[in-house]
C-alpha cells in the first residue's frame, strides 16, 4: 500500500502525464471494449437453445428455375423428414402478418405458420401453457396459437389466465395454449404469434404442394449426434434424385433442369448473414486505434523515464535494485491503466448505446446486445495490463541510470540512441496504423458514395408509404379489389397527394421482390418449358397510380389497365424483357402462371424500368406486374396484405394523419404498420454500409488525432532536448526558417516511412476489405494517394508548432543559461 501511495504522489506531482496516459487508455480500451460487447452478444455467444451447434438451416438452391435461393415444399420436407438419418428432427414455416383486433387497438403483428414440431427441434417449451400438439389437429378443434412473451406482457398485462382463451386474429377467433418465455424470438425477434400448421402427408401428390416451383417453406432442423452440416448435405442431396420416385410430377428430366441442390448451413452462420464480417472488421479497426494509443502512451513514458534519470541514479546510489525502479513505472502504468479502464467503461457503454439506438435496424440479435459488468472487467483488466507492460519500458533507460554514470548525465543532454529509436519506431507504428484506418475510410467513403448515386429505378422524394392487411373475412378477389380501389380513390383526391397506388411489395424492403412465396413459374407462349422448369419469377400486384407515385418509367406500350378493364393484361421490367423475350416484340409476347391452370394468358401492355429490390449492389430481377382491376379479380391473385404508395407535394409525414383517417372509415378495425417514407426504406437498405463507413471514419479520425498528438510530443520533445543545439547553430548564423525547415524535415521524415509502413499494411489487407467495396478496388490509387498527402499534411500540422518554437531561441538565453 505505501508503494501506491508514493505512485499515486507521484502521479499527482505530474498532471499533465497522468492525464494524457489516462485518457488515451481511456480512448483506445473503450473503444475496443465496445465493439467487442457487440461482437460477443451478436457472434460469439451462442444463440439461446440446447445445444445450438446442431441446429442447421435447411434450403434448396435451383439455378434452372431462376432461384439463387429457395425453400422446400409439402412434398420435400415429408421427404427429408421421412428418409434422413442425419436429421434427428425437421421442422418447416411460414411468415406472415395479421390484425389484432381484441385487447386494445387494432395493431399489426408478426406471425409464423410453424409445423407443431418446431419448438422440440429447437428444444424450447412454452412459460405458461402447452405447446402445439395431436389435439390441435382435430377437425373439429379451434385454430390453437401461441403468444409471445412481450405480445402477452403488453397487450394482456402479463394476465396467466390468457391460456385457453380466445384473441381476435384477423378477425377471427384463435385458442392460446401457451406463451413463449421472455426473449424467444423465431424466425425473427419481432416475431409474436404462432399459428399451428402441419402438412397433412396426402399433400404430397397435390402438385400445388409437392410441385419444385412451389418452394415457399422455410426449413430448420436438428442434427442426429454425430452429424455434420456437410455430411447432413451431401445425404439430402442424396436423396433428391428420389424425388422422382416419390411424387409424380416430378421427373428425372425436370430434376436434371431444374439442378436442384440441397444447402445445410449452422444456424448461426445464417442468423448473421455477413454482419460478423462488419463487426470483425470494426473490432479491428478499433484494435489498432488502442495499438496507437498504446504506442502513444509508452512514447509518454519513454520521456517521463528520461525526465526522471537522475532521480533514478539516486536511488540506485542508495541502494535501490534494478528490479525496485522498474517496478516503480510498472505500477504507476497499472495505476493508470485502472484509471483508464474506469473511464472506458461509459464510453463503451454509450457506444454500445448508440449501436443499439442508430445501427442497422436489421442487426441480427440486436435486442441482445447489452453491455455487462464481464465486458466492464474485460476493459478495466485490459486497459491495467496495458499500463503495466508500457509502463516497463522504462528499461530502456536502466543502464543509463545506474550508478554515478547517472548522476553525471546532465538532464538537457540529447537522448540516447536507444530511446530515440524507440520513439521513433513507435511513432512511425501510429502513423502506419492512423495511416491504414484513413485509407479504409476514405475507400468505405468512396464505395458509399458511389452506392448512393445508384439509380434505384424510381424517385424516392416526398414519397409516404404504409402497410396494410385485409383480414381473411374479405372475401378473396372482387371484395379486396373494392376496398383498395376505394382506398387508393379517396387517399388520391386528398389535398397535397399528386399521386397514389399500391404494390404487393415495395422495393428495398426485407420481404421484396426475391421472397420465394412471390415467385411463381412463368410459361410465355410459343416458348416450350419443361413442367416445372420453367423460369420462377415474382408476380406482384399493383394498382393505377403506382408507377406515378413511385415515378417507374413506362418504357414501351401504355400504361396497364384502369379499375374497370377486361383485358387480361400484364407489365414485365426492362430485366424481364432482356432475359426472356430478348429478340422479339415485348408487346408482342403473352404468358401466365404455369401452376394456375385457371389463370388465362396475359399480353404484355408495357414494359417498365428496372427497380433495385435486394440492395443497391444486386441487379434487378424480372418482374411481372399484375394490374389490379375488379373484372381482373381471379382467384389466381389475392391481394390481401399492400402497400400503400402516395407522392406529395407537402413534406410526406404530414399526411400520415389524413391517411389513416380515410382508413379509419373504410374499416375501422384495420391497423396501418411501417409508416414511413421512400427515403427512410432506401436509408435502411445503406445502412449496414454507412455503419461500417461511419464506424471506420470515426475509428480513424481518433486514429488520426493520436498520431498527430504522439508526433507532435515526439518531435517538442526532441526539440526540447536539441534547445542548446538550436540555440548554437542560431548564433553561428542560422535563420529562423532553416531551423523551422530542420525540424519539419524530421516530422516529414516520421510521416513517409508511417505512410510507406501503412501501403504495406493497407495492400494486405486489401482482400478482406475488397468484399466490402462497391465498384472500388481496395487498391485503389487516387484513394490511396490522397490519403497519404492528407496524412503527410495533417502530420505537418502537428509539428508546425514546436519547429515554429525552435524557429524563436534565442541564443544569448541559451548561452548564459550554460
Amino acid at each position: 500500500m505505501n508503494e501506491i501511495r508514493l505512485a499515486l504522489r507521484r502521479l499527482r506531482r505530474s498532471p499533465r502525464f497522468a492525464i494524457a496516459a489516462a485518457l488515451t487508455l481511456a480512448v483506445g480500451t473503450g473503444g475496443v471494449a465496445g465493439v467487442f460487447a457487440l461482437v460477443d452478444s451478436v457472434i460469439l455467444r451462442p444463440l439461446p437453445y440446447p445445444e445450438p451447434d446442431r441446429l442447421v438451416v435447411v434450403r434448396h438452391t435451383a439455378p434452372g428455375l431462376g432461384l439463387a435461393e429457395a425453400g422446400h415444399s409439402v412434398g420435400t420436407y415429408h421427404h427429408y423428414r421421412t428418409n434422413s438419418r442425419a436429421l434427428q428432427d425437421f421442422a418447416v414455416y411460414n411468415e406472415n402478418v395479421v390484425d389484432l383486433t381484441d385487447g386494445g387497438d387494432p395493431e399489426r403483428v408478426q406471425i409464423a405458420m410453424v409445423t407443431s414440431n418446431l419448438f422440440s427441434t429447437l428444444g424450447v417449451v412454452p412459460m405458461l401453457g402447452r405447446p402445439f400438439g395431436p389435439a390441435d389437429k382435430a377437425p373439429d378443434a379451434p385454430v390453437a396459437v401461441i403468444l409471445g412473451y412481450d405480445l402477452w406482457a403488453r397487450r394482456y398485462g402479463a394476465d396467466p389466465g390468457i391460456i385457453g382463451r380466445m384473441v381476435e386474429l384477423n378477425r377471427a377467433p384463435r385458442l392460446v395454449v401457451g406463451v413463449m418465455p421472455r426473449g424467444f424470438g423465431f424466425p425473427r425477434g419481432e416475431t409474436q404469434v404462432w399459428y399451428a400448421m402441419d402438412p397433412d402427408p396426402g399433400w404430397d401428390q397435390d402438385p400445388r404442394w409437392a410441385s419444385l416451383s412451389n418452394l415457399f417453406l422455410s426449413g430448420i432442423a436438428r442434427l442426429a449426434p454425430g452429424a455434420s452440416a456437410e455430411s447432413t448435405e451431401r445425404e439430402l442431396n442424396g436423396l433428391i434424385p428420389r424425388l422422382a420416385e416419390v411424387f409424380p410430377d416430378v421427373t428425372p428430366s425436370l430434376l436434371a433442369e431444374a439442378r436442384l441442390t440441397a444447402q445445410v448451413e449452422p444456424l448461426q452462420q445464417a442468423v448473421l448473414g455477413g454482419v460478423s464480417s462488419v463487426l470483425w472488421l470494426v473490432l479491428t479497426a478499433l484494435g489498432l486505434v488502442l495499438a496507437i494509443a498504446a504506442a502513444n502512451v509508452a512514447n509518454l513514458f519513454l520521456v517521463r523515464a528520461e525526465e526522471r534519470r537522475v532521480e533514478l541514479a539516486v536511488r540506485a546510489a542508495l541502494g535501490a535494485k534494478s528490479g525496485e525502479r522498474v517496478a516503480t513505472f510498472v505500477l504507476e502504468g497499472a495505476l493508470l491503466g485502472a484509471i483508464g479502464g474506469v473511464l472506458a467503461v461509459p464510453l463503451a457503454t454509450a457506444l454500445v448505446q448508440g449501436v443499439v439506438t442508430l445501427g442497422p435496424a436489421d442487426l441480427p440479435r440486436l435486442h441482445e446486445v447489452a453491455f455487462q459488468l464481464g465486458h466492464a472487467l474485460l476493459a478495466v483488466g485490459t486497459s491495467m495490463i496495458l499500463g503495466s507492460a508500457l509502463g516497463a519500458v522504462s528499461l530502456l533507460r536502466r543502464r543509463a541510470a545506474e550508478g554515478e554514470a547517472g548522476l553525471r548525465v546532465d538532464p538537457r543532454a540529447a537522448t540516447g540512441p536507444a530511446q530515440r529509436r524507440a520513439m521513433q519506431a513507435f511513432t512511425v507504428s501510429q502513423i502506419a496504423i492512423g495511416f491504414t484506418l484513413l485509407a479504409g475510410a476514405a475507400l468505405l467513403l468512396q464505395s458509399f458514395w458511389r452506392l448512393r448515386r445508384v439509380d434505384p429505378g424510381f424517385d424516392p422524394e416526398n414519397v409516404l408509404t404504409m402497410e396494410i392487411a385485409l383480414p381473411w373475412t374479405y372475401s378473396a378477389g372482387e371484395g379486396q379489389v373494392r376496398f383498395w380501389r376505394a382506398l387508393v380513390e379517396r387517399v388520391a383526391a386528398l389535398p397535397g397527394v399528386e399521386a397514389a397506388g399500391t404494390v404487393y411489395s415495395l422495393p428495398l424492403t426485407p420481404d421484396s421482390y426475391l421472397a420465394q412465396f412471390l415467385r411463381e413459374p412463368v410459361a410465355i407462349e410459343n416458348v416450350p418449358v419443361s413442367g416445372d422448369a420453367a423460369p420462377s419469377v415474382p408476380f406482384l400486384e399493383v394498382t393505377p397510380g403506382y408507377f406515378e407515385a413511385l415515378r417507374i418509367p413506362i418504357l414501351a406500350g401504355e400504361r396497364p389497365v384502369g379499375w374497370t378493364s377486361t383485358r387480361h393484361t400484364v407489365a414485365v421490367n426492362a430485366a424481364f424483357a432482356r432475359r426472356f423475350l430478348a429478340g422479339r416484340d415485348p408487346l408482342t409476347a403473352r404468358l401466365r402462371p404455369v401452376r394456375r391452370d385457371e389463370a388465362p394468358w396475359h399480353a404484355v401492355a408495357a414494359v417498365v424500368g428496372d427497380v433495385k429490390a435486394d440492395g443497391f449492389a444486386a441487379d434487378p430481377p424480372p418482374v411481372v406486374y399484375v394490374p389490379m382491376s375488379e373484372s381482373f379479380a381471379e382467384p389466381a391473385f389475392w391481394p390481401s396484405h399492400m402497400s400503400l404508395a402516395l407522392r406529395t407535394s407537402v413534406p410526406p409525414l404530414t399526411l400520415a394523419a389524413a391517411v389513416r383517417a380515410v382508413v379509419r372509415e373504410l374499416d375501422p378495425k384495420l391497423p396501418i404498420a411501417q409508416v414511413r417514407t421512400i427515403e427512410d426504406i432506401v436509408a435502411r437498405a445503406t445502412a449496414p454500409a454507412r455503419f461500417m463507413m461511419l464506424a471506420l471514419t470515426l475509428a480513424s479520425a481518433i486514429a488520426l488525432s493520436l498520431s498527430a498528438l504522439g508526433t507532435y510530443g515526439l518531435v517538442a520533445y526532441a526539440v526540447s532536448r536539441r534547445t542548446r543545439e538550436i540555440g548554437v547553430r542560431v548564433a553561428l548564423g542560422a535563420s529562423a526558417t532553416q531551423v523551422r525547415r530542420l525540424v519539419l524535415r524530421q516530422g516529414v521524415a516520421l510521416a513517409m516511412a508511417g505512410v510507406a509502413t501503412g501501403l504495406a499494411l493497407v495492400l494486405a489487407i486489401g482482400r478482406v476489405l475488397q468484399g466490402q467495396l462497391y465498384e472500388v478496388r481496395a487498391s485503389d490509387p487516387l484513394t490511396l494517394a490522397a490519403a497519404s498527402l492528407f496524412l503527410i499534411g495533417v502530420v505537418l500540422m502537428a509539428v508546425d508548432f514546436p519547429a515554429r518554437r525552435a524557429a524563436r531561441v534565442d541564443p544569448m538565453e541559451v548561452l548564459r543559461h550554460e
